[in-house]
């Protein structure tokens, strides 16, 4: 059995059964952790040495007070054992950690997207483009598996040192059908990029999902979530709930129209997952460019030493020469010519030329 596959058998004995749960396998202190990635409402994430089979990997410990939170749980291990594509994060195991259920996880090194937009700027078309075909694709693997993502949002995308974008945290992932709210009565998602309906108390569905990559692409072109900054949580909710109102749209961006019917407020309106991949992959292949590959232009930090510039040697003062007598045709500068361009910098690997302009 692969370990994808010894994955999802795992998870699934992990269900509840009868009136009893199946034992979690202890693990027995063989992921030694390292540090602490991160933490949230459904408990903390570690980086730590898988000590059995030598790698780092990503755990998440469960903080489940109750049935619900540990049955959550589980199902977001189920729905990350039976996705398969290269750009959604892969789930190794599930384990009694002591403190309580924990799912190993793939661990990718590198910046959320919103990292990425603060610290190096905007996408262009090219690099959003090639974010939006492949995040499409992930989702649409898990909408093939009957699993909704629901949090689709910039931090929920890790783009690691190749600048290859992966879908994470299916925390909040479930099956359709499965309700939106928690029985305490917490909405899951974030106000900023919850599609409309779903704000409004309706189910969730592969257009909701749609709907949140769309404006996570949007704020990757512009820089702002499509409705603009509500300054709080609350008024966020509020807004996303009315629906309608003014799209804050990139201005000069090629994918403007495309964005916009991604981002109507009738979930029948908007183009598929599909639909996306194709009409935004065509526009990608007009203009010659991969649909896969490297979503912004980071350096690998393995290149950094060889894109660094040496300063220049400083060079020798040339003797004083006698003058000597100028003869037709002879340069009159002698050995003193240089290029004027020996010594500068090459061009800094920055931001790709301009893109195509080419509207859908």
């Amino acid at each position: 059995m692969g370990m994808a596959a010894g994955a999802a058998a795992m998870a699934a004995a992990a269900g509840v059964a009868g009136s009893g749960k199946t034992e979690m396998p202890q693990a027995g202190g063989r992921f030694r952790r390292i540090r602490q990635l991160g933490e949230g409402g459904f408990g903390k994430v570690w980086l730590a040495m898988d000590t059995n089979l030598g790698r780092t990997v990503a755990i998440k410990l469960a903080h489940a007070p109750d049935a619900e939170a540990e049955e959550r749980m589980l199902r977001e291990a189920r729905a990350l054992a039976s996705i398969r594509h290269p750009n959604c994060v892969r789930v190794y195991d599930l384990v009694n950690e002591g403190e309580g259920l924990a799912i190993v996880m793939e661990y990718i090194e590198g910046r959320s997207l919103s990292e990425v937009i603060s610290q190096d700027g905007l996408l262009d078309d090219v690099m959003a483009a090639r974010l939006w075909v492949t995040m499409a694709g992930a989702l649409n693997a898990a909408h093939s598996k009957g699993v909704l993502h629901r949090d689709m949002k910039p931090s929920n995308v890790i783009v690691d040192d190749d600048a290859i974008a992966h879908l994470i945290d299916f925390g909040i992932a479930r099956k359709r059908g499965d309700s939106t709210l928690t029985a305490a009565g917490f909405m899951l998602g974030t106000p900023d990029f919850i599609a409309p309906e779903v704000a409004a108390g309706k189910s969730a569905s592969p257009a909701s999902d749609a709907w949140q990559l769309a404006a996570t692409i949007n704020y990757a072109l512009s820089g702002q979530p499509p409705r603009g900054d509500q300054g709080d949580p609350a008024s966020a909710l509020l807004a996303a709930a009315r629906g309608g109102g003014e799209l804050h749209l990139p201005e000069k961006s090629a994918h403007r129209a495309m964005l916009a019917a991604a981002l109507q407020p009738d979930p029948s309106r908007r183009p598929t997952l599909g639909t996306i991949e194709r009409e935004v992959g065509t526009w990608l292949s007009r203009g010659g460019f991969k649909q896969d590959g490297p979503v912004t232009t980071m350096i690998h930090k393995s290149q950094l030493a060889k894109t660094r510039v040496a300063p220049p040697k400083p060079q020798p003062t040339p003797p004083q020469a006698a003058p000597t007598q100028k003869t037709p045709g002879s340069n009159p500068l002698g050995d003193e010519t240089k290029r004027v361009d020996e010594h500068r910098r090459p061009p800094h690997p920055g931001r790709p030329g301009p893109t195509p302009t080419r509207k859908f």
